[in-house]
């Protein structure tokens, strides 16, 4: 019974658990990031934004190509109408609205607190309890982040333009290896259907 509750919880949030579509988008934050704190090593200093660009236009090809290899590789699920739409309104109307007025609090008013990673790592938390839960590696994240969040006050990061960059490249390196996770966990409760029926099933 607990193997089918985990199954059901999986498919009923299939397209969240393609962790290699969110390992996609996980460069454009890391660059992004980068490209606020400047570090001397960074090459592209001069042309950040040129970089950025060209890194979410392939995160936007690799997203869409990485979906053909998952409906190719696990089949497809179809979703019951409605099932999501709380969770949908929730998090267009404060969750993603409250983190970008983080990021904008703490950029121009340089907490000594960074506002941005404890609303970010609320939102981790968020999204892991409402797509199926599982995969703890969220939790540890977000952890990470709350403390994080102290950095200002230990003078190893200046608050502000840094500290929000520091917020982007961790959170973007959170969804390159926390995507490559979940789909290891995608693999062990789904297994890959088998090449032959690949073009005709559906789970």
């Amino acid at each position: 019974m607990n193997d089918v509750n985990r199954i059901r919880a999986v498919t009923s949030n299939y397209f969240f658990w393609q962790g290699l579509r969110i390992s996609a988008i996980g460069p454009v934050l890391v660059i992004a990031g980068l490209n606020l704190i400047a570090p001397t090593w960074w090459p592209f200093r001069e042309n950040g934004e040129v970089v950025l660009f060209a890194a979410m236009v392939l995160g936007l090809v690799g997203f869409k190509l990485i979906g053909n290899y998952y409906d190719r590789t696990f089949g497809t699920v179809r979703g019951l109408p409605g099932l999501h739409q709380r969770r949908e309104a929730i998090k267009w109307m404060l969750v993603y609205p409250a983190m970008f007025v983080s990021m904008i609090v703490d950029y121009w008013l340089r907490l000594p607190i960074s506002l941005s990673s404890i609303v970010w790592g609320g939102g981790l938390l968020a999204y892991w309890w409402s797509t199926g839960r599982g995969r703890t590696h969220y939790l540890l994240a977000a952890g990470l982040l709350a403390l994080m969040s102290a950095l200002p006050l230990t003078g190893l990061v200046e608050p502000g333009r840094d500290m929000v960059g520091v917020t982007l490249v961790t959170f973007g390196m959170i969804y390159i290896f926390g995507g490559v996770l979940d789909h290891l966990e995608l693999s062990r409760i789904l297994p890959p259907i088998p090449e032959e029926r690949s073009d005709e099933s559906t789970l």
